[in-house]
């Protein structure tokens, strides 16, 4: 089965070398698969991207929420985002650093979701 892959991460940001990986990722899958970054707001302004992003399907806004998901769909949720916004049973959750220094909260992670981390 060929899997699709939905990143679901903040906004690009230059000064967070995890949150750069985590771009960079979506990048090289997108080089044998079907990728699509769902990028919002986390309280740090946008920042220009670098152009080798510019090749990524990238949404924003309501049109994230347009997305109809398949078993063939692997969303990667950022580690602030707590629980399962796209209610999708395929789950790859990237862990930046500790539970609460981002967002004051800890992981919230189902027994099947698969965990990769930064560091």
């Amino acid at each position: 089965m060929k899997y699709k892959y939905i990143f679901y991460i903040p906004h690009y940001q230059k000064n967070s070398n995890g949150l750069a990986v985590l771009w960079e990722a979506a990048v090289n899958f997108s080089q044998f698969r079907d990728v699509t970054v769902c990028t919002f707001h986390n309280g740090i302004d946008e920042v220009p991207m670098p152009d080798k992003f510019n090749k990524l399907k990238i949404l924003r806004g309501d049109e994230i929420w347009r997305l109809n998901l398949t078993k063939k769909h692997i969303v990667v949720y950022a580690d602030g985002v707590q629980d399962n916004p796209f209610n999708h049973t395929n789950i790859a959750r990237y862990l930046m650093c500790k539970p609460y220094i981002l967002n004051g909260l800890g992981y919230n992670i189902n027994q099947y979701d698969y965990c990769f981390a930064y560091s």
